[in-house]
Parts: structure tokens; sequence; C-alpha cells
């Protein structure tokens, strides 16, 4: 799985940034009353940085490991023969995971900028990249559940028909199988997608707070089709 590279904390960082304001010479030679009265310490520029990227590449790593494993699995199922010509639902959604998987596979990472050691800028690439880490690996997983469910269908209804080539005599006990099928597929919504996903995470006690929900998600999804 691709390593998410970050650059190190800024050394410069830790200096007081008063350091340059030391030792600068006055404009006019001030009163010893005045001097002390005027002398201030400059203010430090907010930090912007919140010395958490460290974590948010982490996280980038897991979703991206998540999303590999979820892909591998998908590439090593093997489909029964029947699926590559079948015309029913169950095949046909086999046929239609894998092409979606492969397809998502080859859609380009999330990019933005060129490398920067300036910590903010480094913050909010690391957000962007979390969130398309996120949506890669719930799409995966929806696939996966879908795959799933066909795979289930399938093995229902080969030890229904064993062995034997489908008949009219088949026709209404296939056909209840395939309205299991169909319930579950309905069942697989994005909000129970997402539970899922969180199950793992939480198991392994995973830093959440810049996931997006399944909300967002849904949204964004639907524009990238």
């Amino acid at each position: 799985m691709p390593t998410v590279k970050t650059e190190d904390a800024d050394m410069d960082a830790v200096r007081s940034p008063t350091d340059k304001f030391q030792h600068r010479p006055s404009l006019r030679q001030a009163a010893p009353h005045e001097r002390d009265r005027n002398r201030t310490t400059p203010r430090s520029p907010p930090d912007m940085a919140d010395g958490m990227n460290n974590v948010r590449a982490i996280r980038i790593a897991e979703l991206m490991k998540d999303f590999h494993d979820i892909q591998k699995h998908l590439a090593d199922v093997a489909l029964p023969s029947a699926a590559e010509t079948s015309t029913e639902e169950g095949f046909a959604l086999m046929r239609q995971c894998k092409a979606q998987a492969r397809a998502l596979l080859r859609q380009p990472f999330e990019q933005n900028g060129k490398p920067s050691k300036d910590e903010e800028k480094i913050k909010m690439q690391l957000k962007r990249i979390i969130v398309d880490a996120a949506v890669r690996r719930f799409r995966a997983w929806k696939i996966y559940m879908y795959l799933n469910a066909a795979l289930r269908w399938a093995h229902a209804r080969e030890i229904y028909l064993m062995g034997e080539r489908p008949e009219e005599r088949h026709a209404p006990d296939l056909s209840e199988l395939q309205e299991r099928l169909r319930m579950e597929i309905a069942s697989i919504t994005d909000v129970r997608v997402e539970a899922e996903c969180r199950r793992k995470d939480a198991a392994e006690g995973r830093w959440l707070v810049e996931d997006p929900p399944a909300s967002f998600i849904s949204t964004y999804t639907g524009t990238q089709r």
C-alpha cells in the first residue's frame, strides 16, 4: 500500500518569533524612563498548524490499507461460470461489482498542490486526502457488500438446483431467491456501509475526527458518477 509521506515539523518553528526583534537599533535614543515604559514584546503570529499532521498521515495510511485489502478480496473472488453469460440478476450484479472495482482502482488519487514545508498547507492537503481516501474505502466496501450478497444468492441457488439446469418447475423457488437478493441489496444503504466501516475503525481505536460522514460521501459519490 502506498505510504503517505509528510514533511517533518520545521525545527525553525521552535525558535521564538521574537528573536528577530532582539537588538534592533532604535530610531532615536529614548530617555531612560521612556525605555522601560515603551519596551514591549512583539506578539507572535498565530500558529495555524495544530500539531496533528502526523496523526492525519497515519489515518490516510489506515484508509488506504483498508481500500487495498478490500480490492484484493474483490479481485480474488472467483465467479461461478454461469456469471459470465447468464442474464439472471444475481450473476449480472457479480459482473457489475467486478467492473466497478476495477474502475475504482484506476481512478487517480487526490494530489492537491506541490509538497510544502508550511505546516498549515500540509494540514489542508492531508485533510483533502483523508476525504478522498475515506470515499474510496467507502465505495470499495459497498461494492464488496453487494458482491457478497450476490455470492450468497448464487450459493443458495446452487443448493436448490442440486446440479440441475433451471426449468419451469424451478421458477417459483428461484423467484423467491431472487426477491431475497433484491431485499438484501436494498438494505445495503450508505448509513449501513458507514456503520460497517466505523465498526472496524472503533475496534482498532483509530482517529476519526476528520473522516467525512455518510451524508457527505453520498453527495460526493453522487457527483463522481
